[in-house]
């Protein structure tokens, strides 16, 4: 599920009222009472405590309310809402936004869709180490969407991916060698990365591999 991605996790800090932290600890303590960490859960208090720091120019609570919303986790799904708090913390220049704005705008959620920025939002998480960015731009390339269709870029991102330990890029990069798109055929190497990210608990991967076996 997307909103996986979407969340800035924290450690548990110590418990305390919130006027006496700072917005990072009003943070942390948010996503106690959003995962139910020493205290009972109460997603109604964590948006509170978000609110509360992202008043405080939390970027960090920004992209974890942000996630609220976005999921729908105890808050209505909004967005237009999440959409509006990613942005603001790109603005802030909180990295952690780059990738879900891609994925907004490549998906129009909550803002117009629009691929060309979907892309640049991808590129640029992508050149700080994002997995799921590389994947999607090599998925990017490899249709031509949002991009001219490269296949040899789409391998060179799905390499990237790869080794980063990535099974969904395995996958789509086994599929470039079994049919030599964008890379010289191997079905030695495709075979390989299937099984790799067959390993790793990639159905689809397991999937692939019965059938060229």
């Amino acid at each position: 599920m997307l909103s996986k991605y979407f969340r800035q996790n924290w450690p548990p800090v110590k418990l305390q009222s919130a006027d006496r932290l700072n917005p990072d600890g009003i943070n942390g303590l948010a996503n106690c009472y959003v995962d139910g960490i020493g205290v009972s859960k109460n997603i109604e208090k964590a948006t509170e405590l978000f609110e509360q720091a992202i008043s405080m120019g939390s970027t960090k609570a920004m992209n974890n309310l942000a996630g609220l919303y976005f999921s729908g986790h105890g808050v209505k799904k909004d967005y237009e809402k999440a959409a509006d708090l990613y942005k603001r913390a790109n603005s802030m220049g909180d990295t952690n936004a780059l990738f879900p704005l891609g994925v907004f705008y490549s998906k129009g959620f909550g803002i117009k869709k629009d691929l060309k920025k979907a892309f640049e939002f991808f590129e640029k998480a992508a050149s700080i180490g994002c997995v799921n960015s590389m994947i999607n731009l090599g998925q990017m390339y490899s249709s031509g969407k949002g991009v001219k269709q490269d296949s040899k870029r789409a391998a060179e991102y799905y390499k990237q991916a790869v080794d980063k330990n990535s099974p969904e890029a395995m996958f789509f990069l086994a599929v470039l060698y079994q049919y030599g798109v964008g890379v010289k055929k191997s079905l030695p190497k495709a075979k390989e990365l299937f099984q790799k990210a067959a390993n790793l608990g990639y159905e689809y991967a397991a999937k692939e591999l019965a059938k060229i076996k």
